[in-house]
């Protein structure tokens, strides 16, 4: 069994994600097991070749935990931990 490392006393884990023509980057995720969705920062996302302005959707209205909410696009990433 694999045992996720804490940062800062928080419930993260640092995860290697790979662009597809480029080397593997870390980025840190919050460990939420009752999330809908993984929100991935803008830097994050264009560390991986994801050009968030560029992607052809609509953003949506995402509620977060804090009740607060923010709009996003949602699209799909593989990233294997």
């Amino acid at each position: 069994m694999h045992k996720f490392p804490y940062i800062k006393d928080k419930p993260k884990f640092l995860a290697k994600i790979r662009k597809i023509n480029g080397g593997p980057r870390y980025t840190e995720f919050l460990i939420d097991t009752g999330a809908d969705y993984t929100l991935l920062s803008y830097t994050s996302a264009l560390l991986i070749g994801i050009d968030y302005k560029a992607l052809e959707i609509p953003e949506i209205p995402l509620q977060l935990a804090n009740s607060s909410t923010m709009q996003a696009k949602k699209t799909e990433v593989i990233i294997t931990v």
